[in-house]
């Protein structure tokens, strides 16, 4: 017989909680930042591939310890080879 693993109601919450938060934030970039709720695609995968994409930059961002997403975006829409280290590319060597 199956039985559910019983967790305390305040480790419960806090657990809902913190996958809400990180939901929430990611979210809320997306609309906002990435203004995907905006986006004029509709046809075939390329919503999909979109969404992939800037999921991608999202964590890439992350990862490497930008906090201010929008921040990031702007200095890398004005330094397109800094964004490209971040990726291992270098254009000049």
């Amino acid at each position: 017989m199956f039985r559910a693993k019983r967790y305390k109601p305040r480790l419960y919450a806090d657990r809902v909680r913190q996958l809400w938060h990180l939901e929430n934030k990611s979210h809320w970039i997306r609309a906002v930042d990435f203004a995907e709720d905006r986006s004029q695609v509709r046809q075939g995968q390329l919503p999909h591939m979109g969404a992939t994409l800037r999921k991608a930059e999202l964590g890439l961002l992350w990862a490497h310890g930008f906090e201010c997403i929008a921040k990031a975006r702007r200095r890398f829409a004005a330094r397109p080879d800094e964004a490209l280290v971040l990726v291992n590319i270098t254009m000049w060597e």
